[in-house]
């Protein structure tokens, strides 16, 4: 039997996000970071009385991007638990469209131009270690830095 692995993207870009509160937390707060844009951005959210789960709306994605999330529940200010995940927002999920940028073997194939999410899994190479997300970047080709 093979290892399955399994890569957790975004589906519904228009959930909340949800999360069961801490008995004690009164409040909480979320704290986004995209990788590509390097956006920070920071929701707090009150408890409602009697409540048993907390929600809050997505940073809003018009691209592909990775989102770091913490989640940070508090009891009168103090920290009473801390979380975090990784949000992969990419084409294709929730059976939304897949763009085909070029053939495969062609020059455009292997050009980058903007940051682009994928999966990867380092058993692909024979390595250990958790499967996931990362970026491909932009190389800037024909660009010489000369230092004198």
């Amino acid at each position: 039997m093979s290892d399955m692995r399994l890569w957790n993207a975004v589906d519904d870009k228009s959930a909340p996000l949800c999360w069961p509160w801490n008995d004690d937390a009164d409040s909480a707060m979320l704290v986004f970071s995209n990788r590509i844009t390097a956006v920070v951005s920071t929701v707090n959210v009150a408890r409602g009385a009697e409540e048993t789960r907390g929600s809050c709306a997505q940073p809003s994605q018009d691209q592909e991007a990775i989102v770091d999330v913490s989640l940070v529940q508090k009891a009168g200010g103090a920290e009473v638990s801390r979380e975090t995940a990784t949000l992969a927002y990419v084409d294709g999920t929730g059976g939304g469209p897949i763009t085909v940028r070029a053939n495969p073997g062609t020059r455009e194939w292997e050009r980058v131009r903007d940051p682009r999410v994928y999966a990867i899994d380092p058993a692909w190479r024979g390595e250990s270690g958790e499967s996931g997300y990362d970026i491909a970047w932009p190389v800037n080709l024909g660009f010489t830095i000369i230092v004198r």
